[in-house]
């Protein structure tokens, strides 16, 4: 099991997203915090809420970051249940 747990924010944006005829909004988010109990490690995250529960056209893409800079960690892609609500 892996474990992260944010310590603090380093940034937070909400903006609009677009393409083609599909859009919706956009978080992206940057946060410091532990993993799996060992602090200074940074996940990098971004998720579109772009379509109701089901449509497949929400999305969500993580990266993890040692505190050296190194990449440990990269996901995304469609979700594949529930939904990502975004309320600006």
């Amino acid at each position: 099991v892996v474990q992260f747990k944010s310590t603090d924010v380093i940034s937070y944006a909400i903006s609009p997203y677009a393409q083609g005829a599909i859009s919706g909004y956009r978080v992206t988010f940057t946060v410091v915090g532990a993993l799996n109990k060992q602090p200074g490690y940074i996940l990098v995250g971004s998720a579109i809420d772009a379509g109701p529960v089901g449509s497949r056209r929400d999305a969500l893409s993580l990266a993890i970051y040692t505190p050296t800079g190194d990449l440990i960690f990269s996901s995304g892609g469609p979700i594949e249940g529930g939904d990502i609500a975004i309320n600006p």
